[in-house]
């Protein structure tokens, strides 16, 4: 719950306490934001692989901070360290990304 002016009552919600709206953080973050970047990224010549990973990476890390703001699946809660499930399954992701990012840019031999 939230005390923000950006704060929403989502009808569905038997509490109907205000929340953050995660969908726009997300829409903003994943989409408007990592579109940009993206774009930016790729303007320049890269190796193979290098925007993808840079994708990845940026996603990942988008999905990461925006699932703070979201209230965890009611059947699962927190899993691990106060982290949900969605942030612990975008560490593979980021990992993915920053080991493409690597591969891409690695010297050849």
């Amino acid at each position: 719950t939230t005390t923000s002016p950006f704060a929403m009552i989502f009808p569905n919600d038997p509490s109907q306490l205000a929340r953050h709206p995660s969908q726009l953080y997300e829409m903003f973050f994943e989409g408007i934001v990592l579109f940009i970047s993206i774009w930016w990224f790729s303007n320049q010549k890269k190796p193979t692989g290098a925007v993808s990973a840079f994708f990845l990476m940026g996603y990942g890390i988008a999905r990461f901070y925006t699932e703070f703001y979201r209230q965890p699946d009611a059947n699962l809660g927190f899993i691990f360290a106060q982290l949900t499930l969605g942030q612990l399954l975008t560490l593979p992701i980021i990992f993915c990304g920053i080991l493409l990012f690597y591969l891409a840019y690695r010297p050849k031999k």
